[in-house]
């Protein structure tokens, strides 16, 4: 059962996703999340790099708003993995927790940086229940 259109794609939290699809469609967020951060950098930077508080403030809601495709991808992610959607709300938490520190306070707290890390890597590359689980038939089979 492959997804075919965008809110089935990046919207829907029900079902499995297996690790392939799962890093595709987040090299997509990845690319509409560094558009939107040049398009603001453009329009709120100056001469030095730096980028006002409006940009910043600009920057915090845009990646709030990429965070929700990005937790139900987390949530059908762990899904395969036979797993509940509790790491995906520690997850996004988190990533928001990282975001306002960076953009609005401006302010880089490496070892939540980490943590995310690790996490992000777990759920990329744990491989997902064989066969059906809870949560769905196997994305593999299908």
């Amino acid at each position: 059962m492959n997804d075919k259109t965008i809110p089935e794609i990046f919207f829907k939290r029900e079902g499995r996703l297996n690790r392939w699809r799962y890093f595709k469609r987040n090299v997509v967020l990845g690319i509409i999340s560094s558009f939107i951060m040049v398009v603001i950098e453009l329009f709120f930077g100056n001469i030095n790099e730096n980028i006002s508080t409006t940009g910043n403030v600009l920057l915090f809601v845009a990646m709030m708003l990429i965070l929700v495709p990005s937790y139900c991808l987390v949530v059908r992610r762990l899904h395969d993995m036979d797993r509940d959607e509790l790491l995906a709300k520690v997850y996004i938490a988190g990533c928001a927790a990282s975001y306002f520190l960076s953009f609005v306070l401006k302010y880089d707290f490496m070892p939540l940086s980490v943590v995310m890390v690790i996490v992000a890597l777990y759920i990329l590359f744990v491989p997902g229940t064989y066969g059906t689980n809870k949560y769905g038939a196997d994305p593999l089979n299908n």
